[in-house]
Order: structure tokens, then C-alpha cells, then sequence
């Protein structure tokens, strides 16, 4: 059972909420306090320690956790209905709750929450979208609703021209869509992109950058034709990653290319000079690949921006006096002035995910590379964000 249909009264029910938890009327409160018997041990945890965050809360909840034990569920029926009966509360009272229930199906209603939920899970992951897209992730949501999809259909047409919707203009092909929330998102990204680019705090000594390239990457007589191209376009990338302005650099170019190599190179040179370098890559896959041959510590867009949730969280917690400081505090992905992300596959990054990591890269004053490939964008996002970002820089 989904929070909007407790909210919406979809259940034919007399439904109480109290802050997170919801509560059938007519179900004794005894009971209902009763049944909550690990929200009382975790409540009493966290006030024998003098706690109330949401970490400190998690971390309550896990050592009051028991080993979970398989009893047979006619063992817990029993049980269960025992317990209920020393409440006055039996299959008799049950029933009657249940015959008092009404189920009008609100159409309209059932109808839009689908049509927000099929909206909500195609943003999480593109910042464009089509009528079609719509209709198909509304009519999932809407199992169970008892909706048509002749309703959906007309729903979507109705939603995408009075909703917060805006129409993307496109020469030719099939109408896309976004959000306002979406646009506003990637405006305030491209604001702060803006911003960085213009920061030359992270510049190397040239010579010394020379140095390096021609060590890792020689060009002499008896370099080979195929070496020789080869080492001078790493070569020139290694320079204006590592001797350019700017907190935030693109680089854009074809699989096997020798990137990660150029990387590693660029590792040796930002960590003599006293940098920490972090990996982020979309898939689990390619932030192991970038951790194994870059030599640096990787990790996935979706564990990192969890990382960052997190430290959100404790900045927030009333436990912690150094407010803001605590941000760079965290999980293996601490942001400061002497550090620099690394973001490989950008180009299969999302609006949602990449402006989070660009907010906190700049927010921490951190230095930010996107490295990607555009003809690995998906064919369905009609606004990338590492396209964007490598126009801008």
C-alpha cells in the first residue's frame, strides 16, 4: 500500500496519520502502541545516549535489531491473535471495521497520482521525456488502481499541458518534455559551472608538467609514427588538465583513447603537489576500472551523492557544533580546497545526479573533471549535462 493511496482515503478506511506512521480508526490506541514495539526501543536507545539525529536514529535501529527468526505463520496468527484479544480487539471487531468500509474509486485522482508517480520515477534518471514515456511508466503505477488506459492516455494529454510542463523546442522529430523543477536545476548548475571556470587555483607549474608528460608520454626520433600521434594527443590532454584555469574541466573523447592512462598520469602530478584525487563514475563497473588503472579511490554517482546526503544530515544534527565544517567530514568522499573529483562516463550522468555533485564540488571549493563520450549519450536525453558543461568550458 503506497503513502498517497493511506493519504487519498483509497483504501475505504478510516485512516489517522501521525507524522510518518498511519492508523486505522477504531483500532485501539493501546494496541497500535503495542504493536510498535521497536519504535519504543529505538526511541529509548537514542534517549539513554541523549541523540535525536536521523544517523544516530539508524544506528539505534541496527544494534536493537534481533536476529531475524523463521516461525511458522500459523505460530504468528496465534500469537497475534491472542495479543489482540487482551485489547478487546477480535476477528469480530475486525470484521465490523471492514464492513464499514466504502471504496469509491476516485477516477480523477487515481488518475493523477499515477501520472505524478510514472513523472517522479522518469526524472530520477533523464531531465526529457515524451508523452509516450509518460504514459507507459503511469500506466505501471496505476495497477492496481482500477484505472483504464484510455484514462491514462487522456490523463497525460491533460497533465502535460496544465502541469508545471515545458515543451523543449526541437527542429525535427518526436515532442519532448521537462519539468520546471528540472530547468531551474540545470540553470542554477550551469551558474555555478560558470563560476568555476573562471578559478585558477588548481594550475600547476608548466615546466614542471612538461617534464612529466615527456617522461610518461616521449615524442623523440625513434618513437613510432602510431606512438608518437598517440602520445601527443595524451599529452596535450594531460597539459590542459593540469596546467588550464578552472575548477571544472571537460574532457570528451572515444572509448579506449587511453584517458584513464592520461589519469594516472595526472594522479603522480596533483599528488606531489599535495592534492587527493576521488573517482565517481556513474556504473559500479567503470569506478572500479577508473580505481584499478588510475590508481585512485572510486566509487559510483549513486554511493557517492549518498555520501554527500549524509553529511548533509550531520551538518544538521543539533549534536555537531562545527555546522558547516562538517561537511567535509564523511565517508570516503570529503571535498575541500585541495581536492579534485574525477567523473568518468559523464555523458551517462542525469541532470539530478550530475548537479548534485557540481553543487558540491563548488560548494566545498573543490576542483571538478567530467570525462565522457557524447555519442554514448542516450538517445532519449535531450539535454545532457556533460554536453552542456563541455560547451560551457
Amino acid at each position: 500500500v503506497s503513502r498517497e493511496q493511506l493519504d487519498a482515503g483509497q483504501l475505504g478506511l478510516q485512516i489517522r496519520r501521525k507524522k510518518t506512521v498511519y492508523e486505522i480508526v477504531g483500532v485501539p490506541e493501546a494496541l497500535c502502541q503495542e504493536t510498535s514495539q521497536r519504535r519504543r526501543q529505538i526511541k529509548a536507545r537514542l534517549k539513554s545516549q541523549g541523540k535525536s539525529s536521523a544517523r544516530a536514529a539508524a544506528s539505534a535501529s541496527k544494534a536493537t535489531r534481533k536476529a531475524k527468526v523463521d516461525v511458522p505463520f500459523k505460530t504468528l496468527l496465534k500469537r497475534w491473535r491472542k495479543q489482540f484479544a487482551q485489547h478487546a480487539f477480535t476477528e469480530k471487531e475486525a470484521q465490523a471495521l471492514l464492513n464499514k468500509a466504502t471504496l469509491p474509486l476516485n477516477r480523477e485522482l487515481a488518475t493523477k497520482l499515477a501520472i505524478e508517480r510514472g513523472l517522479k520515477t522518469l526524472t530520477a534518471s533523464e531531465s526529457s521525456f515524451t508523452a509516450e514515456q509518460l504514459v507507459t511508466k503511469a500506466a505501471i503505477e496505476a495497477q492496481g488502481y482500477g484505472v483504464s488506459a484510455t484514462e491514462i492516455v487522456a490523463g497525460v494529454e491533460t497533465y502535460l499541458k496544465h502541469a508545471p510542463i515545458v515543451k523543449l523546442q526541437r527542429d525535427v522529430g518526436e515532442q519532448y518534455y521537462t519539468t520546471t523543477e528540472i530547468l531551474a536545476t540545470e540553470r542554477r548548475m550551469m551558474r555555478q559551472v560558470e563560476q568555476m571556470k573562471l578559478d585558477d587555483s588548481f594550475r600547476l607549474e608548466p615546466i614542471a608538467v612538461q617534464r612529466l608528460i615527456q617522461r610518461h608520454l616521449p615524442i623523440t626520433d625513434r618513437t613510432p609514427e602510431d606512438d608518437r600521434l598517440r602520445n601527443l594527443e595524451q599529452g596535450k590532454t594531460a597539459e590542459y588538465l593540469l596546467t588550464s584555469p578552472g575548477r571544472i574541466k571537460a574532457v570528451d573523447g572515444l572509448a579506449g583513447t587511453g584517458k584513464t592512462f592520461v589519469f594516472g598520469v595526472c594522479v603522480e602530478a596533483w599528488e606531489k603537489a599535495g592534492y587527493k584525487v576521488l573517482g565517481v563514475a556513474v556504473a559500479g563497473q567503470a569506478a572500479r576500472k577508473l580505481g584499478e588503472e588510475a590508481g585512485i579511490e572510486s566509487d559510483n554517482l549513486a554511493m557517492r551523492l549518498k555520501q554527500l546526503e549524509i553529511q548533509r544530515l550531520e551538518c544538521r544534527d543539533p549534536w555537531h557544533q562545527n555546522g558547516a565544517a562538517d561537511r567535509k567530514k564523511g565517508n570516503g568522499f570529503e571535498l575541500d580546497e585541495k581536492t579534485i573529483v574525477i567523473m568518468d562516463e559523464a555523458s551517462m550522468a542525469g541532470t539530478q545526479g550530475m548537479a548534485k555533485l557540481v553543487e558540491a564540488v563548488f560548494d566545498s571549493k573543490a576542483q571538478l573533471i567530467v570525462c565522457g563520450d557524447d555519442l554514448q549519450l542516450p538517445a532519449i536525453d535531450a539535454g545532457s549535462p556533460f554536453s552542456a558543461i563541455g560547451k560551457a568550458v
